[in-house]
């Protein structure tokens, strides 16, 4: 039996090598699943206020015409698109965990275009006409940047309190 292995945290992996066996994968899934929770979380705080424009229709505002006006963009859209998955990957046969945009169950119902705000896009052009550029905003960057110092206490943190109640259970 292989003990996990997570990843870049040393210590916790040490842990987990001596736990072994299936105590040792039920708290590493545990720990994954927190931190990445943690990760989404510190992301969805680093979306800055968005710049909205009204949609129009050729010209026309939508209201004008018949329609609803409608946001193109807004804060809340894109943090409902940053989400995080804990889950078993069947193809690769291993447990992984990801957090960032269009993650998640949710993942295409909102805010299909939240790549773009995040990443940005080069010059566009459609039909001959350019349609402009949009500039990056860095927020899962910093979103990752800033709980990459939590993340670690908060596997230990699992893992510490997941021996106790293993512990106290054979008792």
């Amino acid at each position: 039996m292989v003990a996990p292995i997570l990843t870049g945290q040393r210590k916790v992996d040490r842990w987990l090598k001596r736990i072994g066996g299936p105590v040792a994968r039920k708290l590493s899934k545990k720990a994954l699943g927190k931190s990445v929770k943690h990760i989404a979380k510190i992301i969805k705080t680093e979306v800055g206020p968005v710049k909205t424009k009204v949609k129009r229709l050729r010209g026309k505002k939508l209201k004008a015409a018949g329609g609803k006006q409608r946001r193109v963009h807004k804060r809340s859209t894109i943090t409902k698109a940053i989400g995080s998955r804990n889950a078993r990957n069947k193809s690769k046969k291993i447990h992984e965990a990801k957090a960032g945009l269009t993650v998640g169950k949710k993942k295409n119902k909102v805010a299909r275009h939240v790549h773009l705000i995040a990443l940005g896009t080069k010059k566009r052009f459609f039909r001959g006409a350019a349609r402009g550029k949009i500039k990056g905003d860095r927020f899962v960057r910093r979103g990752f940047r800033r709980a990459r110092s939590a993340i670690k206490k908060i596997m230990l943190k699992v893992i510490r309190d997941g021996l106790k109640k293993e512990r106290n259970k054979g008792k």
